[in-house]
């Protein structure tokens, strides 16, 4: 960079900006890039695990320098039934995130420590004065509100826990949900960092955005002595509330943002609406950036970047994501539309009734038409009528993603929905669907409701 200018500003750190700006740096070394990452150096300790099937194979060199943990398998675990599934786990840590951009980027490229203040298409300020200008702006801050958009929110506390003794975890048991579900769908998680130290984390799928630190760090404490886990103390704490998109007006969502900024990570949509995860999209994001044919330009030249056009790419990728989700989205509204509160937790566990495969193509967005029909005919875990309302719109209100009011969210909701199990007729057809073939879980031989704070 030179001086406070810039080809491209990215502003805002996590895993979708870091990884913008590590494919464009090494795409277009020549590229005057800086990534403003308010957290970056901070040694907040942050930690991601996600699963790697979620990502192609041909793109997951981009992820890689990001991994701090991995694991061949994971464990969910349910009032009913236990199952291991041979799914590879990966971990993404600050530490690793931090490491990978001040060795891809040049000194001074990254920016860390300091607040945005604001931005606009033409650079962005920060909360100490400075001003970067930029040919193009990417917003990839995480959003707080996302206007036009229903469903209901991903809201975890999480606690890295060194214990006293070694702990019993080989590999993460990602779900636990033999514990009260007053609050919703609920379930805890335990992430196995060393012998001894392990991530534990409470997660509730939710109506509103509300993190309670002190409740939900004491459900933590009561799971681990219930499981006679004697903590020897807190290391470090971390919270999230992620969106979930049941339906919703994506035009009328992109329209809520900054004119002529880029826009990537979860103010752009793109993320996944059943879980909140936005990993995967964030890597594919990266590569479309970095290949975009307006950045290569000439030897002669160097890149021919223009800002609008820049985020009219975005919005495209975007648009092109939303597009691909709706069976995720009709997820989501089973989740938060068809199953009562304490129920919610029914969604899973049909989902990890089903073949491994099945499960894995879930999460990742690639099941195929008519997987899809199998699967919602098979056995789904409402009544086949009130799932088939909840389909085309029929269901009961989804929570507003923008407090208080979300204009129209009741029709998008319908027409989205509509738009949604209509595409997917279209294009499988329903003869001949049958069950989807269920994979081998183990009985809970204790019984429902045991196990911690069942």
């Amino acid at each position: 960079m030179k001086g406070d200018f810039a080809d491209i500003v990215i502003a805002g750190g996590g895993i979708p900006g870091a990884l913008a700006a590590l494919a464009l740096a090494k795409a277009h070394p020549g590229l005057r890039l800086v990534l403003v990452d308010p957290g970056h150096g901070s040694g907040d300790g942050r930690m991601w695990p996600f699963m790697l099937t979620d990502i192609p194979k041909s793109q997951r060199w981009l992820i890689e320098p990001l991994i701090d943990g991995e694991w061949r398998k994971y464990e969910v675990r349910f009032p009913r039934f236990m199952r291991v599934v041979n799914s590879p786990v990966r971990l993404i840590t600050r530490k690793a995130v931090d490491a990978a951009l001040n060795e891809a980027l040049p000194e001074g490229a990254v920016i860390g420590g300091v607040m945005i203040a604001g931005l606009d298409a033409g650079g962005v300020n920060l909360a100490d004065g400075r001003r970067i200008h930029a040919t193009a702006v990417i917003d990839a801050r995480r959003g707080r509100i996302f206007p036009h958009l229903a469903g209901g929110w991903r809201v975890s506390y999480g606690q890295l826990i060194r214990f006293e003794q070694k702990h019993p975890f080989a590999h993460p048991l990602l779900m636990d949900m033999r514990v009260s579900q007053r609050d919703g769908c609920r379930f805890i998680t335990c992430v196995p960092i060393s012998a001894y130290t392990a991530l534990v984390r409470d997660t509730v799928y939710s109506d509103n955005p509300d993190i309670d630190n002190a409740v939900m760090a004491k459900r933590i404490g009561e799971y681990c002595s219930i499981a006679n886990w004697q903590v020897a103390e807190v290391l470090r704490e971390q919270r999230a509330n992620l969106p979930l998109v049941g339906a919703g007006d994506f035009e009328a969502f992109w329209a809520a943002g900054e004119g002529g900024v880029a826009r990537i990570g979860g103010w752009a949509g793109l993320f996944n609406p059943f879980t909140g995860d936005e990993i995967a999209p964030a890597v594919s994001t990266a590569l479309a950036l970095a290949q975009l044919p307006e950045l290569s330009g000439s030897e002669d030249s160097g890149p021919n970047i223009s800002g609008v056009a820049l985020a009219r790419a975005t919005r495209e990728i975007a648009s092109a994501h939303w597009d691909s989700v709706g069976f995720a989205r009709l997820l989501t509204r089973m989740l938060f539309g068809a199953a009562g509160s304490r129920r919610r937790y029914k969604v899973f566990e049909w989902i990890y009734r089903l073949d491994q495969s099945l499960i894995e193509r879930i999460y990742a967005g690639t099941l195929g038409w008519s997987e899809r029909v199998r699967v919602l005919v098979g056995k789904p875990p409402v009544p086949l009528g009130r799932m088939l309302a909840l389909a085309v719109g029929s269901s009961g209100p989804l929570a507003p993603l923008d407090a208080p009011v979300l204009d129209g969210a009741a029709a998008a909701h319908s027409a989205g929905a509509q738009r949604d199990f209509a595409a997917m007729i279209a294009g499988a057809g329903v003869a001949g669907a049958g069950v989807a073939g269920a994979g081998k879980v183990a009985p809970n031989k204790a019984g429902p409701q045991t196990g911690p704070l069942g």
